[in-house]
């Protein structure tokens, strides 16, 4: 036999040694990962209370309702730099948003989703620019409007964010904190309660 066909069957040996190896132990492996539960992590949402020269405060309308801008903190970027890219979009700059709330929100009642989720309510202020409307075309909020704080009362219909924000501006010498339960049945929202009412962290 030459030394050619020997190398070959060598290494048809060594290549159906490795296919067992990877059929005796990374597929069962892969299996028992598969059947653990998913596991998410405990994302932030950043929303931005931003106001003008006029005390008006800058809201977006969403399927949900009208809010406050924000956006869900799930990239390698510093706070500050998310925050300033979301106001850039919405075609505006603004001062260096001062972090005024955390509010820690838990699930109660859906299966894949036992961690906790966090709100950080920032406070900046208009320095330039014209708000940008969403174009057609683009996903976003089908509407940003500034508005005086007492429609903002009117406009903002989630009762936790219509008290979250009007607590950091109406005590703004604090941060604050809360905690919240959203309890589901069936996947859907049956209500919200509030485990922790407003707290002092510290002050401004």
């Amino acid at each position: 036999m030459c030394q050619s066909d020997r190398f070959r069957r060598f290494s048809m040996k060594a290549i159906a040694c490795i296919v067992m190896w990877v059929l005796a132990v990374l597929l069962p492996v892969a299996g028992r990962a598969a059947d653990q539960p998913r596991s998410y992590d405990n994302y932030t949402i950043q929303r931005l209370i931003l106001l003008n020269d006029k005390n008006e405060i800058l809201l977006e309308k969403h399927p949900a309702g009208w809010m406050t801008p924000s956006l869900r903190s799930n990239r390698e970027v510093s706070t500050l730099a998310a925050l300033d890219d979301l106001a850039e979009k919405m075609g505006v700059s603004i001062t260096q948003p001062r972090l005024a709330a955390i509010y820690l929100y838990i699930f109660d009642g859906l299966p894949d989703h036992k961690g906790a989720s966090f709100r950080q309510h920032y406070v900046a202020h208009l320095k330039s620019g014209t708000v940008r409307q969403t174009e057609k075309d683009q996903a976003g909020p089908a509407e940003r409007r500034w508005v005086s704080l007492a429609q903002a009362r009117e406009l903002i219909d989630m009762d936790p964010l219509k008290r979250e924000t009007f607590q950091v501006l109406d005590h703004p010498e604090k941060l604050w904190g809360a905690t919240y339960v959203l309890k589901f049945k069936d996947d859907k929202m049956q209500e919200i309660e509030v485990a922790e009412d407003f707290y002092p962290l510290g002050d401004q």
